[in-house]
């Protein structure tokens, strides 16, 4: 069993008569076709194919004229009319044995005249590929070659290429080799070639090796202090990429920064403290690559705070440097309540009093640019709830006491205010100062006093 392979790519014959295509392979005993086209004639003419004495003809099919065969000399002869328009002929024939052979063709009466050279051989295939490194976005292609025995291409044969989880199908071309473009990120890849077809079944491997064009490390910085980001970038052939535009994205923001002549760009990092993603982008090779950025606090162990009112508890926090050491001497501005006050560190510690009355607050404290907030949370050392009661029914308004730490002491002295009318009151042992209520019905406010602490509740009677 054999092959025929015709080298050549659609070409014209001057101006009359145009190769569409050609069977670029067949197995010896099944047709080979081939396809012409015929642009204009100013009058008749006949087209002369002749196939050679290792070719039989089989059939042949014409959309204008007509056609005749001489099998002694095995020529094939197609009268065609004078024509405005193009009108084809489609023939098939059978190579018979190995070697080069040619398809001649020309036009009576005219110095059109070209050669199909084809090649016969027998079935068999042969695929080979080279495992080969590049950079990413480098001009290298992986090279695939199917031949038959004789190192004979096999043009217009397709082979599948399977690729990271992807099968892709290439024809041979004209040239002889398919050149596979390879545009995957940095990495190491297996690729498996195979062929299955009318000339038989083979299959070959390859290793793919992509090397990176883009090079940066994670850091970790205090906040605003002289550790930046840098990253190196090569070119598609590993050469630095010198004086070259490159981006860097971080935090939604994309930044257009310029390589040294060493490759190499910076990025300043000014973000305030948190973890961020970093990437790179090589414009030159498409690659990308990220990296973690860490801005670590200057104000920490700041914290939210619940105190009683007027206890020692009160609102710390730490100052570092940029080499995260306690800084002494450093200005710290805190605002709470709508007031702003300048604290002094040492040995890295800034304290505020927080001697506010009962609620809740947010403190903000501020250094350099960068500012933390946390919750205050005062609680009254007067414990008391509102009440509702009837009228003369025996009810008493109750307040406990309250030390720093919140338990129950007795034998303050408590005044209560209620409906303008002052009374005095002592925790008793049961831990309760308390008021006998004996007003109209209605709604009234109570207000209790113990040292500077005062609060209010509201007591409603019903008739």
């Amino acid at each position: 069993m054999y092959v025929a392979t015709h080298i050549f790519e659609s070409q014209y014959f001057e101006n009359s008569i145009e190769l569409i295509e050609c069977t670029r392979s067949v197995l010896i005993g099944e047709g080979m076709s081939a396809h012409f086209k015929i642009k204009h004639l100013f009058n008749e003419k006949t087209v002369v194919f002749n196939l050679g004495n290792e070719a039989d003809f089989v059939t042949a099919s014409v959309s204008h004229g007509s056609f005749t065969y001489d099998s002694q000399n095995h020529l094939l002869y197609w009268t065609i009319p004078a024509i405005n328009q193009e009108k084809d002929i489609m023939l098939t024939i059978k190579p018979k044995s190995k070697g080069y052979f040619n398809l001649n063709t020309h036009i009576t009466g005219m110095t059109e005249n070209h050669n199909v050279v084809y090649y016969v051989t027998e079935q068999s295939v042969n695929i080979d590929s080279a495992n080969f490194e590049k950079y990413k976005g480098g001009p290298q292609n992986l090279n695939i070659y199917l031949k038959d025995k004789n190192r004979i291409s096999l043009m217009g044969e397709k082979v599948a290429i399977l690729i990271n989880g992807i099968t892709y199908y290439h024809q041979v071309p004209a040239q002889g080799f398919i050149s596979f473009p390879v545009n995957l990120n940095p990495g190491e890849y297996d690729v498996k070639i195979w062929y299955d077809g009318k000339f038989g079944k083979n299959q070959t491997t390859a290793h793919i090796t992509i090397k990176s064009t883009l090079f940066g490390n994670d850091i970790v910085k205090y906040y605003k202090n002289d550790t930046q980001f840098y990253a190196s970038f090569l070119d598609g052939n590993g050469n630095p990429l010198k004086n070259a535009n490159i981006n860097f994205n971080i935090n939604g923001v994309i930044y257009t920064r310029m390589t040294d002549g060493n490759g190499v760009a910076k990025l300043n990092i000014n973000l305030s403290p948190n973890k961020y993603i970093i990437t790179s982008i090589n414009l030159a090779t498409g690659e990308q690559k990220s990296n973690y950025i860490t801005v670590k606090h200057v104000l920490t162990e700041n914290k939210d705070l619940i105190k009683y009112y007027k206890n020692d508890s009160q609102y710390t926090l730490k100052i570092l440097d940029g080499q995260g050491k306690p800084q002494s001497g450093e200005k710290v501005t805190f605002n709470i309540n709508g007031v702003f006050y300048d604290r002094i560190s040492n040995n890295g510690y800034v304290k505020l009093n927080i001697n506010l009355t009962p609620g809740n607050y947010i403190i903000t404290a501020s250094y350099n640019g960068y500012s933390v907030s946390n919750n205050i949370r005062v609680l009254s050392r007067l414990l008391s709830d509102d009440m509702n009661m009837n009228y003369k029914d025996g009810s008493t308004f109750k307040v406990s006491v309250l030390d720093e730490t919140g338990n129950i002491i007795t034998g303050e002295n408590v005044t209560f205010n209620i409906n303008g009318v002052f009374y005095n009151r002592t925790v008793g042992e049961n831990g309760f100062a308390k008021l006998n209520i004996n007003l109209m019905p209605g709604k009234y406010i109570i207000t209790s006093y113990w040292r500077d602490c005062i609060k209010s509740n509201i007591i409603t009677i019903k008739s």
